[in-house]
């Protein structure tokens, strides 16, 4: 058995640490544990799905494994080993016969499992909840009834303000450059309108001169869904709109510029985490 005793960041960190060991529990059958995904787990139906797979869902039971698991790291790995437990391993864990083993890693920083991702499994597994998906989708259904493209447009504020000196945080001015590239990069062939996804309140007057729309009174997971369901996404570097690329199979472009040129061409799916179809790697 293999658990994850992740807890490392938000939301989308914790999704791109535990697909890939995901995606080899599906190949090879093994048991697989999540420790810390009890503060998501109230987005998503479907976490139970597959029988080999187990989110913990109860904070305390996570306490109790976070507990045990500081106990043994106080014992030597050579002595946990010869009871079938690895609790400290740099090993990549499909190099590991899991059976009768219980192994303990952080999958944000452990090497990760080699085998591509499974896009159907993930997509069933983290699917969120009717009531957000349901309220995404009507929207989304009314939109498409007049605009031949709907441009998801990530505005990550909060952190990135200090983040790496502030280099991913864009002012209004500057999304609405980027806005009227992509308008010009598509010509009067198409109708655009974007869906404008933020961690804090933005003042849509100031994007008059565009269509542009937000989900009501949303939450992270709806503005997630909300921008998978785009045509193309567009925003600065971050796990968020890469989950979205990779769950909902459409291209991103990660501004790491304010003077970054748009072009259609640049865009490209995710197909694992910092990897794009293209063959691009971000970084940095």
């Amino acid at each position: 058995m293999l658990i994850l005793k992740d807890k490392y960041g938000q939301l989308c960190n914790r999704l791109w640490a535990f697909t890939p060991f995901i995606s080899e529990a599906f190949e090879s059958k093994n048991k697989l544990v999540i420790m810390h995904f009890y503060d998501y787990y109230k987005y998503f139906d479907d976490l139970k799905v597959f029988d080999n797979i187990r989110f913990i869902e109860n904070k305390k039971i996570s306490m109790l494994y976070k507990f045990i698991i500081g106990i043994l790291n106080r014992i030597p790995n050579r002595v946990l080993f010869h009871t079938g437990i690895i609790c400290k391993t740099e090993i990549c864990v499909t190099k590991i016969k899991l059976k009768n083993r219980l192994v303990f890693i952080n999958g944000w920083k452990h090497k990760k499992p080699d085998s591509p991702l499974k896009i159907a499994e993930i997509q069933k597994i983290f699917r969120p909840k009717s009531i957000y998906t349901k309220k995404v989708d009507e929207i989304f259904g009314s939109k498409r009834k007049s605009f031949d493209l709907i441009i998801g447009v990530h505005i990550r504020r909060g952190d990135y303000k200090e983040f790496r000196n502030g280099i991913y945080f864009y002012s209004d001015s500057t999304i609405i450059n980027f806005l009227s590239q992509l308008k010009n990069e598509f010509g009067n062939t198409k109708k655009i309108t974007f869906l404008l996804c933020s961690d804090e309140k933005i003042n849509l007057e100031i994007y008059k001169d565009f269509s542009v729309f937000q989900i009501y009174d949303t939450n992270l997971i709806e503005d997630l869904y909300g921008l998978s369901e785009c045509d193309y996404i567009i925003g600065p570097p971050s796990t968020f709109s890469m989950w979205a690329s990779f769950y909902g199979q459409k291209p991103l472009l990660f501004v790491k510029k304010a003077n970054t040129i748009l072009k259609t061409k640049d865009f490209s799916i995710i197909v694992s985490q910092n990897r794009f179809k293209n063959g691009r790697v971000f970084s940095h």
